[in-house]
């Protein structure tokens, strides 16, 4: 290999990198261009340069291929420019297509050479030039002059050089901040650890004092280890607070470096909004306002499906035909608003147009027909709208490529709450329609309430949490078949945790100072009553993906005693409680539940676990838990499971060794096995069914119905 091609393998990512920053520049401008003539040349000038530049690295790199098509796509800006851009929406798909060729050949190997589908768009990029030269009169064409390049001003600092920068790839970033996250979160175990250990140097003392005062003998070492012991443990105190320090220095440089402009994500949209408004029949242009905001790249990369919803719902159902608009006294051309707006630790996101706005009598109208509100129900405007969030709900009769399975917004809303934020909907007759989406700028490291019900331990976002209350049980009042309470002024619903959670009654409180804490989402405020408080904390959410059955969990977290956290939807648990029927928070009120099945869960990952388990006892089954298959061993000898849910890959005995020894002890040959692995190939499935597994689950494919129906077909045959 030449040196040549050694320094090119070397630069080969980075290219690839810088020519797709490129070409998105490319598709961006070309979509201002068509929409803003008044700034064509300077767009044009934009896609100039970065062509120009494109096709030299290109050849530098030995694309000769992608360096010969930027070229002909140079060659139509020229020829554009000629006419002053006048007649660039003519040639937009040929354009737009040129780029996203242009973006697959930076891809493929330098060395391949020209296909078919790169020779023919070529042709028309050539052909496209020509028509425009020969529509041009030859006396009016003239040769641009060279341009004016600004000379730095005295005083202005020096361009940063290469060296400035380095590159790091998201996973890297992403890891690096989940780290320094948990250190951060390490460190508060440590101070926990330390005041408990000051705590019981204290104990110590108060022995020697006590001992002294009964006028007994003291241990002489006692004395001198009780101050050795308190001088270890201000200087552990001051060690634990200086690495404190640098923890959140780290934790925080480590975010700024998963901050990305929110700016790209806005500007991808408007080629979409362009390409759709022309397959609708409809005119619309694209405003974008983003403020210079930047936000954590997770939380880019996860708007991006809902931003993709709510434009395509203004598009589709906001925006009128030009014909209906210039009817209605409006522009022919609708308008999309994109914003971004900071709003503490939060971002709001607003996509607003300018069209006719949600027809309420069909919305309502809709949902009389689907049974979802009756059709002598009173219901406010913002209950209305609140219907179009709603799984399956549509307005349209009759469903197209574009809409009408009614997904879009409870996509929206969903992607929303996963991230620990919210949406709304407000709509004016005539007018328009806004959407606001509010998202937490970052989902590293953030600060939840611990509560505790039914002996677990759940985290509920603080940003979610209003207040946290005692309530006294004889204040509660039943107003309309609900429970409620008086809060500033106002009545608000009162449930208990376990209700909306529909988590089964393992205590019940016989007190009557019980304790809440009052949870808003949007306009409404609902308490939730819960065994204990334990604080507010630092926690880093975890996504659970396929294994977040129940949309009130949203994540799930370590605390500083080590235990695993839910981390539940506000949104969810507002839903539930305004939705829940009435509970008497009572002993005399409490049926005898039925008995209850009992499960063996045998997980190593402890946020999988917490999870599985929290679903099972959803579901009514009794369950034990273990984090290896040599625990669960240990775990059946007193534990009288009547299946036994397993992993595959732990430590110490993995799962097909546990199933092999389950099947050699006659006390467990017959308790039904189930396998939830990750893994899904007909080998690994072979495997377990060899070793004695009744049945084989994937996590990736888990699904609530499908845990609920294997065990209620194998607990069955005992």
């Amino acid at each position: 290999m030449s040196a040549t091609d050694k320094i090119r393998r070397e630069l080969l990512g980075e290219f690839q990198q810088c020519s797709k920053e490129r070409l998105e520049r490319v598709a961006i401008a070309w979509v201002a261009l068509e929409n803003e003539p008044a700034k064509a040349g300077e767009r044009g000038a934009l896609i100039m340069r970065e062509l120009h530049t494109l096709k030299g690295e290109a050849k530098l790199m030995g694309f000769g291929t992608l360096s010969s098509l930027a070229h002909r796509f140079e060659d139509l800006i020229v020829s554009l420019e000629r006419v002053a851009y006048r007649r660039a929406s003519e040639f937009g798909d040929l354009a737009l297509r040129a780029v996203d060729l242009l973006n697959l050949l930076a891809l493929t190997d330098s060395t391949a050479t020209s296909s078919p589908a790169v020779e023919e768009l070529e042709g028309k990029l050539a052909a496209a030039s020509a028509q425009l030269v020969t529509s041009t009169h030859p006396t009016v064409i003239a040769t641009a002059p060279p341009p004016v390049q600004d000379l730095p001003r005295a005083g202005a600092p020096e361009p940063l050089t290469r060296d400035a920068f380095v590159r790091v790839d998201v996973a890297t970033a992403h890891r690096l901040a989940e780290e320094a996250s948990e250190i951060v979160l390490a460190h508060a175990r440590y101070r926990h650890a330390a005041a408990n250990l000051r705590a019981s140097i204290e104990d110590l003392g108060s022995v020697a004092y006590a001992l002294n005062r009964l006028r007994l003998p003291v241990p002489g070492p006692l004395g001198a280890i009780h101050e050795r012991l308190t001088q270890l443990v201000d200087q552990l105190a001051d060690d634990v607070h200086q690495g404190d320090l640098i923890a959140r220095t780290l934790e925080l440089d480590a975010r700024r470096l998963r901050l990305v402009p929110i700016a790209p994500l806005f500007r991808n949209q408007a080629r979409a909004v362009r390409e759709l408004a022309r397959d609708l029949g409809k005119r619309a242009t694209l405003q974008i306002i983003d403020g210079g905001i930047a936000v954590d790249r997770e939380v880019v990369e996860r708007l991006g499906a809902p931003l993709v919803h709510l434009l395509r719902n203004a598009l589709d159902h906001g925006l009128e035909t030009p014909a209906a608009r210039a009817a209605a006294g409006k522009p022919e051309s609708g308008t999309i608003t994109l914003t971004a707006e900071r709003s503490g630790n939060e971002v709001l996101v607003i996509v607003e147009d300018d069209g006719a706005g949600v027809d309420l009598a069909a919305v309502r109208a809709r949902a009389v027909a689907r049974g979802i509100i009756d059709a002598k129900a009173e219901l406010a405007e913002a209950e209305l709208l609140g219907l179009l969030f709603a799984a399956g709900f549509s307005t349209r009769e009759a469903t197209t490529e574009t809409s009408g399975r009614g997904v879009g917004l409870d996509v929206v809303k969903c992607q929303a709450e996963s991230l620990g934020g919210a949406v709304r909907i407000s709509s004016e007759h005539g007018r328009g329609t806004r959407f606001e989406l509010r998202v937490p700028i970052s989902v590293a490291l953030s600060r939840a309430l611990i509560v505790e019900e039914n002996g677990r331990r759940f985290a509920i976002p603080h940003t979610a949490v209003d207040a946290v209350i005692g309530v006294d049980a004889g204040a509660i009042e039943l107003i309309h078949t609900r429970r409620h309470i008086a809060y500033r002024g106002a009545r608000i619903p009162i449930v208990e945790l376990a209700t909306a959670l529909q988590l089964q009654a393992t205590s019940v409180s016989t007190t009557t100072d019980l304790r809440a804490l009052v949870i808003r989402h949007e306009e409404q405020r609902v308490a939730i009553l819960v065994d204990a408080w334990h604080g507010d904390a630092e926690v880093v959410v975890k996504p659970l993906d396929a294994l977040a059955s129940s949309r009130a969990v949203i994540g799930a977290c370590t605390l500083e005693s080590g235990q695993v956290a839910l981390v539940l939807s506000p949104a969810e648990l507002v839903t539930k409680a305004l939705g829940e029927s009435p509970r008497v928070r009572a002993a005399a009120h409490v049926q005898q539940q039925r008995e209850e099945r009992r499960i063996l869960l045998v997980e190593d990952s402890a946020i999988t676990r917490t999870m599985v388990a929290q679903l099972l006892r959803m579901l009514g089954y009794n369950v034990a838990e273990a984090e290896d298959g040599a625990r669960a061993l240990r775990v059946l000898e007193d534990f009288n499971a009547e299946a036994v849910i397993t992993d595959v890959e732990m430590p110490e005995i993995d799962g097909i060794e546990l199933i092999k020894r389950l099947r050699a002890d006659a006390r467990w040959r017959s308790l039904p096995v189930i396998v939830l692995s990750t893994r899904g190939s007909n080998s690994d499935k072979q495997r377990a069914v060899i070793a004695g597994a009744d049945a084989y689950l994937v996590k990736t494919e888990f699904s609530e119905s499908a845990l609920r129906d294997v065990l209620a077909r194998h607990l069955a045959k005992g």
